[in-house]
């Protein structure tokens, strides 16, 4: 059954002026028991999910309003995360990033390699972290989580010498989950987008200067050049961390026709973004 907007609009506004009491009062009714409570849990968690998604896009506004702070990546990921995803849990990725960059930062040491100063070196330690091959006995998505105090699934860190074995995902790209940092960490694939946010995050965790650039149909990270005469680099990280210096032009790997497809889908995309932004 559908949930008409404007009921759903006027329900959020009323349980939001109501407090927080009412809100857990949602939660409980929608994990109850009992054949004959089918439909408050259904309802309850349909307007538990609902206001859950309200709020995370008014925080996601107010994310994008501050401009010129510096927001973490992975924050507002996770907040655009909860806007499709509400009633999943996401509240371990931070942490679970932090594990990540004291992995590599472990390994940086054992190695003798300065993030600052050997900047290639770190890169491809940093590659080789996620998107090198899983440890035999983590080759199984389910054998590659654990649970953590609280119950919850997370992925279970790479085993020294090996990686987290992050890839593209050519064969269902436009699964939501491919966008959803949460599932994109717990399932190991991912999007460009979402993939170059994972590697982004850990990396400035470790003093490392990496960013995301667009190109035409696609999403590279870069490494800023160190020293005058250093030069910039690329990672594909939808292609297992393929490093490309400056001289390799990323769109020469785009066909006409993707390049053709990607020409009238950005007008349509446009037209869908703006009427967010109108609103």
């Amino acid at each position: 059954m559908p949930w008409p907007d404007r009921r759903a609009d006027t329900l959020t506004s009323i349980i939001r002026t109501c407090g927080v009491s009412v809100q857990e009062a949602l939660r409980e009714e929608a994990e109850r028991a009992g054949d004959m409570r089918l439909g408050s849990r259904y309802w309850a968690r349909i307007t538990a999910s609902h206001l859950a998604a309200e709020e995370a896009a008014h925080e996601l506004k107010l994310l994008r309003e501050q401009e010129g702070a510096d927001v973490p990546m992975d924050t507002g990921a996770l907040v655009l995360a909860r806007v499709f995803a509400a009633d999943e849990d996401s509240s371990w990725v931070p942490d679970f990033l932090d594990q990540l960059a004291m992995e590599l930062r472990i390994r940086l040491e054992n190695a003798g390699v300065s993030p600052q100063r050997q900047r290639r070196e770190a890169l491809l330690l940093l590659n080789s972290l996620l998107f090198g091959p899983r440890a035999p006995s983590d080759t199984d998505d389910e054998e590659a989580q654990v649970e953590d105090d609280g119950g919850r699934r997370r992925p279970r860190l790479p085993s020294p010498g090996y990686g987290m074995g992050l890839t593209g995902d050519r064969d269902d790209y436009y699964n939501l989950a491919n966008s959803m940092l949460h599932q994109v960490l717990l399932r190991r694939r991912g999007i460009p987008i979402s993939l170059a946010v994972i590697q982004c995050s850990v990396a400035l965790r470790c003093g490392m200067r990496l960013r995301t650039v667009n190109m035409p149909g696609h999403l590279l990270a870069q490494m800023e050049g160190g020293e005058e005469g250093e030069e910039e680099v690329y990672i594909d990280c939808f292609d297992g961390g393929r490093v490309m210096s400056r001289s390799v032009r990323p769109d020469e790997r785009i066909s006409p026709f993707q390049s053709l497809l990607f020409s009238r889908c950005i007008p349509i995309v446009a037209a869908e973004a703006a009427k967010y932004r109108d609103e």
